[in-house]
């Protein structure tokens, strides 16, 4: 019997492309599994990051309101850049918020600062508390006390601040410490030649730019102040005074050779020639009346660490901030010891917070609401579009941050009592928080600052007007006849408002990828209660 054997049968071509096309579509599968795995991996490695970042933030900004002290003043900076600027190569372009806020704390303050003295170093139980970005430099650029950063470049121009995701969120902590409350007496062993060089004095003890060896500015107000016409009577009450102290811009220094008691002189006196003076503030009288309004919010301004205020967005300056200390390991600086170089670098970044801050926005609340029960939020100009459509719908909930306007949005103050000694509530004589004690001049145009001081100095223009407001009627003839000694029964102070909330909005870029960005928002409270002695 034949038997006939097949012989094997091999694959066809069109079941090789059937299974080589079932391979593909099987990879592709898995490649985008992994994909998306790597993907949701990273983003919450982001997510992660950033809201250690934030909640870092929040948290350090917290307790620094908590220490707040309306012993001093308040003072937030709102400035919105003329352009769209870029997060980072390839990442999106936006305009950008840039703002400030600054205000004075009390409790245990200590210099960050390295000693450069064994066993000295400089405290304080009040400081000056500055939140807000910094301008950095070409790393291992050295500065020097008296460097007011002018050479750093801003926001979005060309160098090392040209991307958002470079910037710096800084908090800078400024001492406030007379030489009288820190340890004054010459350390045995040091010599005149071991304390830092330059702009410092030389010698051991503490004095007006000297606390515990390290550096300080003369106060906390800049000498000599920006030309300007209020700024100009400051100028001319202080000639003669060392231009070249050492500044809290250089990013060096962060004692201040003042107190809050001298702070609250410079505000609330004038000498009787008309200039302001923080020389000698007990020659002068009491700070009242219009125009002193002006006076009070140019001090404030003053105060803040560097002059913001240029003409050109070029022009306005930040303190200096590095992510890292500059030439660390070289120590090629020009001073005359490496311990003093070792310190100086490390100041440079001790203020460094968040890095990759591409935005930070400070609005603030009284605590009014609007017509729909929303809490009512003032600052510089913002469209809040929550819906993403590209217009505000207030019927679907976008909203606009606006400045206080007294005219739309008018804050009364609480009951006051008058110079006869009698209280007036404001259902019976108006007393309107006034836009201009709060803003102020805004200058420039993209820049919009909120002013929250002592007490105001008019008090006449916060709502009494003649034929509605009382007056004392020293005659009895009904008559309100000044130039027989009447006068209008207005409060002998007034106290200025300030706001109940602040809300910080911050953007952040991811370190690993700076073409993502994430914002962050939240409120905080604002201590209550008026300064002691207003």
């Amino acid at each position: 019997m034949h038997t006939t054997r097949s012989s094997p049968r091999g694959f066809t071509l069109i079941e090789l492309m059937v299974s080589i096309a079932a391979i593909a579509v099987l990879s592709l599968g898995l490649a985008q599994i992994f994909s998306v795995a790597g993907k949701t991996v990273s983003a919450g490695r982001r997510t992660s990051t950033l809201t250690q970042y934030a909640s870092a933030l929040q948290r350090q900004l917290s307790e620094d309101l908590s220490r707040m002290t309306r012993d001093g003043f308040l003072v937030i900076r709102n400035e919105q850049l003329p352009s769209p600027v870029q997060g980072a190569p390839g990442g999106p372009r936006r305009t950008r918020r840039v703002d400030v806020l600054q205000f004075f704390a009390t409790g245990q303050f200590e210099s960050s600062r390295q000693a450069v003295i064994p066993g000295r170093a400089a405290r304080s139980s009040e400081a000056a508390i500055f939140w807000g970005h910094g301008l950095r430099r070409q790393t291992g650029a050295v500065a020097s006390l008296g460097d007011d950063n002018a050479q750093a470049t801003y926001f979005g121009g060309v160098g090392i601040n040209r991307y958002a995701s470079s910037w710096i969120l800084a908090r800078q902590v400024t001492l406030l410490a007379q030489p009288s409350e820190s340890f004054d007496d010459p350390t045995a062993g040091v010599t005149a030649t071991d304390l830092p060089g330059g702009n410092r004095v030389a010698d051991v003890v503490d004095n007006d730019i000297q606390i515990a060896g390290q550096p300080a500015a003369r106060d906390i107000f800049r000498i000599p102040p920006p030309a300007g016409a209020n700024e100009a009577r400051i100028v001319a009450a202080n000639t003669g005074r060392d231009s070249t102290n050492p500044r809290r811009a250089s990013g060096l220094v962060d004692i201040a050779t003042t107190d809050l008691a001298s702070i609250r002189r410079a505000l609330m006196f004038v000498v009787p020639n008309g200039g302001l003076s923080i020389q000698s503030p007990n020659a002068g009288e009491y700070f009242e009346g219009p125009g002193k309004r002006e006076d009070m919010q140019t001090w404030m301004r003053l105060a803040l660490p560097s002059d913001m205020d240029g003409a050109s967005v070029n022009d306005r300056r930040r303190p200096r901030v590095e992510a890292l200390p500059p030439n660390a390991l070289g120590l090629e600086w020009n001073v005359p010891t490496d311990a003093v170089a070792r310190a100086d670098q490390i100041a440079l970044s001790a203020s460094s917070f968040i890095p990759g801050c591409t935005e930070f926005i400070v609005e603030w609340s009284f605590g009014e609401i609007d017509a729909r029960g929303r809490l009512l939020w003032h600052g510089h100009p913002r469209d809040v579009d929550l819906n993403g459509d590209g217009a505000i719908n207030t019927g679907q909930g976008d909203y606009q941050v606006l400045p206080y306007d007294a005219g739309s949005t008018p804050k009364f103050y609480d009951r006051l009592r008058t110079r006869s000694g009698g209280v007036v509530p404001f259902a019976q004589s108006p007393q309107i928080v006034r836009t201009d004690l709060i803003h102020g001049t805004v200058y420039p145009t993209d820049v919009t600052y909120s002013y929250f001081g002592l007490i105001d100095p008019d008090p006449a223009a916060a709502g009494y007007e003649l034929g509605r407001s009382p007056f004392i009627d020293t005659n009895g003839n009904g008559i309100y006849e000044p130039e027989r000694g009447d006068q209008l029964d207005w409060p002998d102070t007034v106290p200025w408002p300030w706001p109940k909330l602040l809300r910080v909005t911050v953007s952040l870029a991811d370190p690993s990828d700076p073409t993502a960005e994430q914002r962050f928002q939240f409120v905080l409270p604002v201590p209550q209660g008026g300064a002691s002695g207003g």
